[in-house]
């Protein structure tokens, strides 16, 4: 839970969140040796499945340290959790499947790009419907101030592609994807007409079309997000 929280929140409640994880590896650290062998597994023969469960939780620490910042398993301060996952990331059967450290770190930074709207994706019920409220008064005043950064037509070129549009596209212009998902349009043309018009122009930019996941692929993306991160009800 705690590792699901770094990934998906931002400021105080990450860093609450990293806290949280920190201290729960501190009690895994002490406790495995209830439940393994002094020793590191050395061969796939000997994976367990909580071997498999730590290697699918705890595996990507690397990249989550090199994203977010935050390194959750240090060697000094858990090195009994370090070395046990060290061994099983090492096993050929686990390198042959896993991502590599590269494909995991984009990963993660596709979804830290999503942490604004990770509530309406991954929450459900009341929790959910006030998240759907705050993206839509958030898009409001985006709407409202988007005049301010932007000349008043959308871009018509990538020559003219900033580091804003880039952000804006890479979130928003998962829009329909999401509506498809949950069921609600957080973009609409009526509501706002500038931020629509911006992300519509955006997505049909070649460069851009070239290098996005099609609307089938992002609607999968979506609900991986939403199967494998969804919050745990109270």
């Amino acid at each position: 839970m705690a590792t699901r929280q770094v990934l998906v929140t931002e400021g105080e409640a990450q860093e609450k969140a990293i806290k949280e994880a920190i201290d729960t590896l501190k009690i895994a650290e002490e406790g495995m040796l209830e439940f393994f062998p002094t020793t590191p597994i050395t061969s796939e023969d000997q994976l367990g499945v909580l071997d498999i469960v730590i290697c699918s939780v705890l595996g990507s620490y690397k990249a989550i340290e090199e994203v977010f910042g935050a390194k959750l398993i240090d060697p000094e301060r858990n090195p009994l959790v370090f070395s046990w996952l060290e061994a099983i990331l090492n096993l050929p059967a686990v390198k042959e499947i896993r991502l590599t450290h590269v494909e995991t770190v984009n990963f993660l930074q596709i979804l830290r790009l999503f942490a604004p709207i990770f509530p309406v994706i991954t929450t459900e019920g009341e929790a959910q419907a006030k998240a759907i409220k705050e993206e839509i008064d958030a898009l409001k005043v985006v709407e409202e101030g988007m005049l301010e950064f932007f000349p008043t037509t959308p871009i018509t070129s990538e020559d003219q592609l900033g580091l804003l549009d880039i952000v804006i596209c890479s979130v928003l212009g998962y829009s329909k994807a999401i509506e498809e998902v949950i069921g609600v349009k957080l973009v609409d043309p009526e509501r706002n007409p500038l931020v629509f018009s911006w992300v519509e122009a955006l997505i049909e930019l070649p460069a851009v079309k070239q290098i996005r996941p099609s609307h089938e692929k992002s609607v999968a993306f979506i609900r991986f997000i939403r199967d494998n991160l969804k919050a745990p009800k109270a």
